[in-house]
């Protein structure tokens, strides 16, 4: 999977219980309802339809019912540690921590963009992020061994040519791109730990969208923005006797904070966790959240609207809740 920092308030016993430690096995006879694994990423097509990438066994399709089937097996092991999904311009894109490829919008494989032999040319340990644009080119940003200052962004076609470095180590700030998105007009916004950066189509820097401490960040944790510019990112927080106090921010397109869009006390009653695999607007802009445990839920007026639920990894099972709200 693309590499993601674990906070430190998820324990050992409960990322056992994330991975399936000790846990019998699922009947194989059984209807599958829901990813048969951890759901890591979600995607709309051009419909608006949802579908959950699972790290193992590959993409399902969310039906009227609300189950799921099936729509890209993972048979040939090609997207096996998958960790993310979107789907652009009539095409599925698919990440794991060494490899893009690319399926067309019946499933169908088309080409791979990146591979690990590009990971091992560019001299980089991993990738931390990817992106897709309207036109589908891929955005890949890298991490390099201690001391290599190197391009931070590449972007290649979706056919995985055109190599293109992007963003150059420091540019506009930038050391390191841990969470990639695409705004309007092709707009590229790159996050390191403590700022957002926003860049052109072309990867010229544009400004600086949030930092630390100004706009009270304490640690980005994910982002997303949407086809209005807004920017949305996720607030990783916690006390020091490790009680969640995650927000997710909520910034205009020209930077201006306007509100959060979930505050700390919403998320700490709904026991999501206080890490995001996922945060991904639909076609109507509404936002969506995969949580620490695997569930997938609309943020609406501030709150968590469950669109799916995944009882094997249920909060309450794995989690008790502090007792009381720490201000």
């Amino acid at each position: 999977m693309v590499r993601r920092p674990y906070p430190v308030f998820l324990t050992a016993a409960m990322l056992c219980a994330l991975a399936g430690c000790g846990a019998a096995p699922a009947d194989p006879n059984a209807a599958a309802t829901y990813p048969p694994e951890f759901p890591y990423s979600l995607t709309f097509d051009a419909d608006g339809e949802l579908y959950a990438l699972s790290a193992m066994k590959g993409v399902f399709k969310r039906q009227s019912d609300g189950t799921f089937v099936q729509f890209i097996a993972n048979d040939d092991q090609r997207i096996s540690g998958a960790s993310k999904i979107r789907f652009v311009s009539g095409s599925f894109f698919i990440f794991g921590n060494d490899y893009a490829v690319r399926y067309d919008s019946a499933g169908e494989f088309q080409n791979t963009v990146f591979d690990p032999n590009d990971l091992d040319r560019l001299g980089a340990l991993w990738t931390t992020d990817f992106a897709v644009d309207s036109q589908g080119r891929v955005y890949v940003s890298l991490d390099y061994p201690a001391g290599v200052e190197d391009t931070v962004v590449y972007r290649y076609d979706a056919d995985g040519a055109n190599e293109t470095a992007i963003i150059d180590y420091d540019e506009g700030s930038v050391i390191i791109g841990e969470f990639l998105a695409i705004g309007p007009d092709d707009s590229l916004y790159a996050a390191d730990p403590f700022s957002v950066h926003k860049f052109d189509a072309n990867g010229n820097f544009v400004a600086m969208v949030v930092e630390q401490p100004e706009h009270g960040l304490d640690r980005t944790g994910g982002l997303a923005v949407n086809s209005d510019g807004q920017v949305y990112v996720w607030n990783a927080d916690q006390t020091a006797d490790g009680v969640n106090r995650s927000s997710l921010m909520q910034f205009d397109a020209a930077g201006e904070y306007q509100d959060n869009a979930l505050e700390a006390q919403a998320i700490f009653d709904a026991q999501v966790g206080g890490i995001v695999w996922d945060l991904v607007p639909d076609p109507q802009n509404r936002l969506y959240h995969i949580d620490a445990y695997g569930n997938i839920y609309r943020i609406v007026n501030g709150q968590f609207e469950m669109v799916a639920d995944f009882p094997e990894f249920d909060t309450k099972q794995i989690a008790e809740p502090a007792e009381q709200w720490v201000e």
